[in-house]
């Protein structure tokens, strides 16, 4: 029988390695080498141990000699083990009952398959390895089943236990804020509409837009994430009266420059250099020698205006691991008002919060810009995703 829990144990040790692992596994060095080993030697003697005291219980007329028995009674028990242990240090904090559906769906979807295999491998394994002649009485498959009830109220009881215990204090969150909408949703009001107009990706960075005036276009450059204040250059966008884009450039189509370009009040120009490119004024990707734009090309970097975006409510989903000091303390959503001269939108951020690369927390930048006779303005999101904001159509 030793043996036999033995091989047992190593089935489930093997089942366990692969399912939450994904791989078959390799080592950096003989030691690392050695150290598995020897966590893989403790761990079929924890399981030899368990899978021998269930043997024991079946053998001392505890556990009623069923397939059926064995395979529920170890599921039930795994099952409560693991759910304790994840609803006391892994289930994350939550705002609503949806927000603990996503917990405990995330719970079951992880480990579910994982104790069913588990407890068919116990059920099945001492099933077949036990004497055939146990006695079995009646009234020991009733209180088998009276076990398996109560291990299932257990169970129960402590989810309910773990939604009060993990649910964030707050106030219920007003049913108006329900009708608000993700930015990238495409957002309207009565009389303004809110849509997507690019994105800079992971890699990238979206600028503060300019604005020449002669055209009435809008600038737009995306730039390499850089921690120098001209960061290289890598596209840029001319923005319609309409809000679309008109035409786009690529740094890596002037050709005529070995080094990276940068962007400086309009001009595409090699670094450290008065040579530039007047691409954005003229069209043209030839590189002229001579550096600065004249009268005739006046280009205006707007500023963002703080008052034309309000946040209105923040409601907590979720805690927010920060650095040391921080006084941000939960994640969650947030619900702005913005004000388009005399019109109002509304929409919703999730996850305001994020970290940074020092592992503090601040903020979502969102940024507001607008320009003097255009019918237009602009919103920017993480200093990477930028919409549009006009009248909507009548």
């Amino acid at each position: 029988m030793n043996i036999k829990s033995a091989l047992v144990a190593a089935a489930i040790l093997l089942f366990t390695y692969f399912y939450y692992t994904g791989k078959g596994g390799s080592f950096l060095s003989l030691g690392s080498a050695i150290a598995f080993w020897l966590l893989c030697g403790a761990a079929i003697a924890i399981c030899t141990l368990i899978v021998r005291l269930v043997a024991h219980m079946a053998v001392s007329g505890l556990v009623y000699p069923n397939a059926v028995c064995m395979i529920l009674l170890p599921f039930l028990c795994i099952l409560l083990l693991f759910w304790l242990a994840f609803g006391s240090f892994s289930m994350p904090a939550f705002a609503d009952s949806p927000g603990y559906v996503a917990a405990l769906s995330g719970f079951f979807r992880s480990h579910l398959l994982y104790i069913t295999v588990v407890s068919i491998i116990i059920g099945v394994g001492l099933y077949f390895s036990l004497p055939k002649d146990i006695p079995a009485p009646r009234s020991l498959f009733n209180a088998n089943m009276l076990f398996a009830l109560s291990v299932a109220v257990a169970f129960v009881l402590s989810a309910a236990a773990f939604y009060w215990a993990k649910k964030i204090s707050q106030p219920p969150l007003d049913p108006k804020y329900t009708t608000y909408k993700n930015l990238g949703e495409g957002l309207q009001s009565q009389d303004l509409e809110i849509s997507p107009l690019l994105d800079a990706g992971s890699d990238y960075t979206a600028s503060q837009p300019y604005y020449l005036e002669e055209r009435g276009e809008l600038i737009i450059s995306l730039h390499y994430a850089s921690s120098n204040k001209n960061a290289p250059l890598f596209k840029i966008f001319r923005i319609d009266k309409q809000g679309k884009i008109a035409d786009s450039l690529d740094a890596a189509e002037l050709t005529n420059s070995s080094e990276s370009l940068i962007f400086d009040k309009g001009l595409v120009r090699p670094a450290d250099s008065k040579s530039a490119y007047f691409w954005i004024f003229d069209g043209t990707k030839t590189l002229v020698q001579e550096g600065w734009p004249d009268s005739k090309n006046e280009i205006t970097e707007l500023q963002k205006d703080t008052a034309a975006v309000r946040l209105e409510y923040f409601h907590k989903t979720a805690r927010l691991e920060c650095g040391t000091g921080s006084q941000v303390r939960w994640n969650g959503t947030g619900y702005f008002q913005i004000f388009y001269r005399d019109d109002t939108a509304r929409f919703k951020i999730d996850s305001l919060y994020a970290q940074d690369a020092d592992g503090g927390c601040g903020a979502r930048p969102v940024d507001y810009y607008s320009a003097e006779g255009l019918d237009l303005a602009l919103l920017r999101l993480d200093e990477k995703t930028y919409y549009i904001v006009k009248p909507k159509k009548k």
